[in-house]
């Protein structure tokens, strides 16, 4: 027994090279503009580089002794022909298809990215154990490693002081100055600089509009992610354009604490809001 008799359609081609490349597409012996059609790959092929076929299962026989007897087959079975090359190559054809369209939903998924370098903008800073808010401006520089922010400090609805925060981690210094009474506390700064992006292990809650998606120029798609760092949970939700940051918030056993980040600018106009004021000059 050879392996083309395992096969219930194995083609013979003749007729040179037309006919073996018209084989290599599914349509051996047929001119290009009849090969895209899978009725006429099933017909009978005459001619230079037909195929032969075996007999349709309705009328196959076995050999039991002496005898030939037909095998008996239902008109109303369906018979399916798995050895249509057309067929074959067509579905063949379809997998460039998926695959490009496998790409395009993974492309378009929301990915893991990082905030411009530098940028200012406006924050609000709550902390709901202590009922205290923070409203004002702040500035960013990842490129230098330092934060800036000037904030006026409500508690209970009533405005107490306005504060001035200075972290430096290049030289891993915090000055905290209060413009009122001139007061300035300077700490060492331990914590690591963190740039404003998605963290690694971060998982994507949903992706939303702020505003309005059905009115034009209305609506702004963000996308929520959250995740567990140094053992403490987060949540944060950047644009899905230029990956600002817009909103996070950290939960840490009974104390968590929230900031928004809004009217955003790329950029420092003022570098000298990162120089300490003169009453910050004490040593540690």
């Amino acid at each position: 027994m050879t392996f083309a008799s395992l096969i219930p359609w194995t083609p013979t081609i003749s007729g040179g090279w037309e006919a073996l490349a018209g084989a290599l597409i599914g349509c051996p012996g047929l001119p290009p503009a009849q090969r895209g059609s899978a009725d006429v790959c099933l017909g009978e092929g005459e001619g230079k580089g037909s195929a032969t076929r075996s007999p349709p299962p309705s009328q196959r026989t076995v050999t039991t002794g002496r005898l030939k007897k037909p095998i008996r087959r239902s008109p109303l079975r369906p018979q399916v022909n798995l050895g249509a090359p057309c067929l074959s190559m067509k579905l063949l054809a379809t997998l460039p298809i998926f695959c490009l369209l496998a790409l395009a939903s993974a492309l378009d998924s929301p990915q893991r990215c990082t905030s411009p370098d530098q940028m200012e903008g406006m924050v609000t800073v709550f902390h709901p154990v202590n009922f205290i808010d923070n409203y004002g401006n702040f500035s960013y520089d990842a490129i230098n490693k330092r934060f800036y922010k000037s904030v006026f400090v409500f508690r209970g609805g009533r405005q107490q002081w306005k504060q001035v925060d200075i972290l430096l981690f290049q030289e891993s210094v915090m000055y905290r100055y209060f413009p009122h009474n001139g007061t300035c506390l300077k700490s060492s700064l331990r914590a690591p600089f963190r740039k404003f992006g998605v963290p690694k292990d971060a998982t994507l809650l949903s992706q939303l509009y702020i505003g309005s998606v059905a009115i034009p120029k209305a609506g702004v798609r963000t996308n929520v992610w959250s995740g567990v760092e140094d053992n403490v949970k987060y949540v944060m939700t950047f644009t899905d354009v230029k990956c600002l940051l817009q909103y996070r918030a950290k939960f840490h056993e009974d104390r968590w604490f929230s900031e928004s980040f809004y009217n955003l600018v790329l950029g420092i106009r003022d570098p000298t809001v990162f120089t300490p004021p003169p009453e910050c000059d004490d040593p540690l």
